[in-house]
């Protein structure tokens, strides 16, 4: 289990230094508080307690640390609505009938036309939803938002079936969790927005090629490796739906050695995800090239393949901004010596660039 940052950087071979706008993350930070506000997300000042101690502006621009303005205010207000959306529904004694409600309500919303009258009534998070719609319709194509849909479809499926295996009375196997993990997890869903900032759209045809499929299912996975690892502990003290659909702790039910074992194995799952990702990466702009598309076509399959890749090293510093939930810092699982150990003599999980002190 991941119990220092020096751990982290190791265990997910990620740079030490990450660097990102600082300004452009606090000016975030306001704006997705008054905004959650406005869309009755927060309704206490408790609430607003937490959402400011979730530092999402901050979490946002290390992801993401090529947005800027209103293309940061809209991945913080997306990645806001998932939270909201997802501790609305992550309770173990959650009803199935309230998670198929707020799921249903979901895709009332998403599928209304977001360039049209708004869908009413509007409830709740559905709110949040619609706004963000009718943000991204006023700059982005019909195709575009079809594809948005469907990674929010992903997303919703993700917690359904989380939902529908935690009430089974089985255990989910590796498999099984490590596929609805990344649906739950829904990065792809915050992918699509790099094109909203980056002021571009890929063609459909782009979309089509094997390289694009991989680059976002590859970086699901990861991100659904990354987030079970830093929530493992957490889990086991508070089994809700995340809990039970935890990978590294399907892996400990598989082999049954322990969690140290389990974690060397989550390592290297991980590290075959990162292998994935940076081929997908290398060969997205020549597979857009292959299919006879213009320059400046592959010239923005470059830049959109690079903010992906590196999306997955933002993505282990935002779990650092918001550690303070409860992600490190806490009691070891794994021996005084262990390969899980920074200060191990014999460790094979050295980063490929020096370490320095991270921010």
């Amino acid at each position: 289990m991941i119990t220092s940052a020096e751990q982290a950087l190791e265990f997910f071979y990620t740079p030490a230094v990450w660097e990102f706008d600082r300004d452009a993350a606090d000016a975030a930070d306001a704006h997705v508080l008054t905004w959650a506000k406005d869309m009755q997300l927060v309704r206490s000042q408790t609430t607003s307690t937490v959402v400011t101690s979730w530092n999402l502006g901050a979490s946002a621009a290390a992801t993401f640390p090529h947005a800027r303005g209103r293309g940061l205010d809209l991945v913080t207000d997306w990645i806001a609505w998932a939270l909201f959306t997802d501790d609305l529904l992550n309770r173990a004694d959650t009803p199935l009938p309230f998670v198929a409600s707020v799921v249903d309500e979901t895709f009332r919303v998403l599928h209304a036309d977001p360039r049209g009258p708004a869908p009413e009534p509007l409830r709740g998070a559905s709110q949040g939803l619609w706004s963000l719609l009718t943000r991204v319709a006023a700059q982005m194509s019909d195709e575009w938002l079809g594809r948005c849909r469907a990674d929010v479809g992903l997303f919703m499926r993700g917690i359904v079936n989380k939902f529908l295996l935690t009430a089974s009375p089985e255990p989910p196997d590796v498999e099984t969790a490590l596929a609805v993990r990344a649906d739950d997890i829904a990065i792809s869903m915050f992918t699509n927005l790099v094109e909203y900032f980056e002021g571009f759209e890929l063609p459909m045809l782009a979309t089509a090629t094997g390289s694009y499929v991989r680059l976002r299912r590859t970086l699901d996975e990861a991100a659904a490796i990354q987030n079970d690892v830093f929530s493992f502990y957490r889990d086991l003290k508070n089994p809700d739906a995340d809990g039970v659909m935890n990978i590294v702790a399907a892996l400990e039910r598989r082999h049954g050695q322990g969690t140290e074992h389990a974690l060397l194995q989550t390592r290297a799952m991980y590290r075959d995800r990162l292998t994935a990702l940076a081929s997908a990466r290398d060969q997205f702009p020549g597979q857009c090239r292959a299919l006879g598309l213009d320059d400046q076509t592959v010239q923005n399959a470059e830049v959109y393949a690079n903010a992906v890749h590196d999306m997955v090293h933002g993505l282990c510093h935002a779990h650092f901004i918001v550690a303070a939930r409860g992600y490190m810092d806490v009691q070891s699982l794994i021996p005084p010596r262990s390969e899980l150990r920074p200060d191990f003599d014999d460790s094979i999980l050295r980063p490929s660039r020096p370490l320095h002190p991270a921010h």
